[in-house]
């Protein structure tokens, strides 16, 4: 999974629901974790992205649910 396939899909209209917007988002995550050491540039950029993500995530479903 990709970015650019994501973004694909989302204009497509594929993602039927957030739900599953959200596992292939965080699918690229899992995956920069299994292919990229920890302490690798990329693997820090993956695990700060996650983290920034998921903020904004549980961010907006809190909010959605107020």
């Amino acid at each position: 999974m990709d970015l650019a396939t994501i973004r694909g899909n989302l204009r497509s209209g594929v993602y039927k629901n957030r739900d599953a917007f959200l596992g292939d988002v965080r699918l690229i995550f899992d995956n920069c974790e299994t292919f990229n050491e920890d302490d690798s540039p990329v693997g820090k950029a993956g695990h700060t992205l996650r983290l920034f993500f998921e903020s904004k995530t549980f961010s907006s479903t809190s909010a959605s649910e107020n």
